[in-house]
């Protein structure tokens, strides 16, 4: 059975990118307009749509749960880019109609806002578990004390427990972390919780981190990554 994938990391570290790795063709919801960060090589087999209202991307999940429903979907893998975007425009649409003469208007905003989120989610994942479609999304990434311990957490309007939620949504849940390497930047995929990262990956047959540094010959890419023949790996 496919799954459904959240990458998050700090911006400018290969989210988009990665994404775009996964198993061809590829539907792409290209919500932050950051396609032009894909590997030309990568682009092949992807079909971008832009959307930029609540209204398009309810639309984007009727077509295609209509087109999957008739056994037409031509896609392997759906890729959302990326779901604190998603939240924006949700909350952008309930801002403009609030009474803001109201103290607690952001919060009945956010309350609305959150409860959309929550049923896109649910309503997206209908794709891996009925159609055999893999489902990524992106979402940039914050840091917070827990205690002596700093942990990077998606970055998603709201407090811990909406947060929570919205990560239990997920099969899989990928960090993207820089690290210098001599004179050179490589990109590592940290798939397991350490503590100091939120992560996840629960059949387990996933080394803790995966290099997928862009141009190397032996990068992980998310199609080999998400092999369902994969054996298990030393974990580092």
């Amino acid at each position: 059975m496919k799954q459904t994938i959240l990458i998050y990391g700090t911006t400018g570290n290969g989210k988009t990118s990665l994404a775009a790795t996964a198993e061809h063709p590829i539907k792409f919801l290209d919500v932050e307009a950051r396609a032009q960060n894909i590997h030309p090589d990568d682009k092949e087999g992807i079909e971008f749509e832009r959307v930029k209202t609540p209204e398009d991307i309810r639309n984007f999940y009727l077509k295609n749960i209509a087109l999957a429903k008739s056994g037409k979907f031509p896609f392997k893998t759906i890729v959302i880019d990326s779901l604190r975007e998603v939240q924006r425009i949700f909350f952008q649409e309930y801002e403009k109609k609030a009474d803001k003469s109201k103290d607690n208007w952001k919060w009945t905003a956010w309350d609305r806002e959150h409860a959309d989120i929550h049923n896109f989610l649910r309503s997206m994942r209908d794709f891996p578990v009925m159609y055999d479609i893999n489902l990524i999304m992106t979402c940039p990434a914050y840091e917070e004390k827990d205690g002596e311990t700093t942990v990077q957490f998606p970055l998603l309007d709201g407090l811990s427990k909406f947060i929570n939620e919205v990560m239990g949504q997920f099969d899989s849940i990928f960090y993207i972390q820089p690290t210098m390497i001599g004179n050179t930047i490589e990109y590592k995929l940290i798939t397991r919780n350490t503590g100091k990262i939120k992560a996840k990956n629960p059949s387990r047959t996933l080394a803790t981190v995966l290099d997928v540094t862009e141009g190397k010959d032996n990068r992980w890419t998310l199609k080999t990554i998400l092999e369902p023949e994969k054996k298990e790996v030393t974990v580092k």
